[in-house]
């Protein structure tokens, strides 16, 4: 049984003859709720269309996630793949505060 198979009523019981012509004299008899027809000739539509949608969203759900894992893991893969740029080593001597803050050179005449 695939799974969008109809499925199949029971088997009634075997029936009298007068049940039978007092059933043929009352018409058809209405389904129970009048659900169980509607939902019966929907389901098999509504199951392929879950599947085709299912075939189109998963591809997109991948490419999400794949992204999504790179980019977390990019912060890490940064401090590993730059770190010669992100320190830089020690100098030999260090200046004083007045050194690092020399006088700037004295203004040119074209300058305005």
């Amino acid at each position: 049984m695939a799974i969008d198979d109809p499925v199949q009523p029971a088997q009634p019981a075997q029936e009298t003859d007068a049940e039978a012509d007092a059933d043929a004299e009352a018409g058809p008899a209405p389904a129970a709720g009048g659900r169980g027809t509607t939902w019966s000739a929907l389901r098999p539509l509504v199951l392929r269309v879950h599947f085709y949608a299912g075939l189109l969203i998963a591809p997109l759900l991948l490419i999400a996630a794949t992204s999504g894992l790179l980019y977390a893991l990019s912060f890490q893969a940064e401090k590993f793949i730059y770190s010669h740029e992100l320190e830089t080593p020690v100098g030999e001597r260090s200046l004083p505060l007045g050194d690092q803050l020399a006088p700037p050179a004295p203004p040119t005449p074209r300058a305005r």
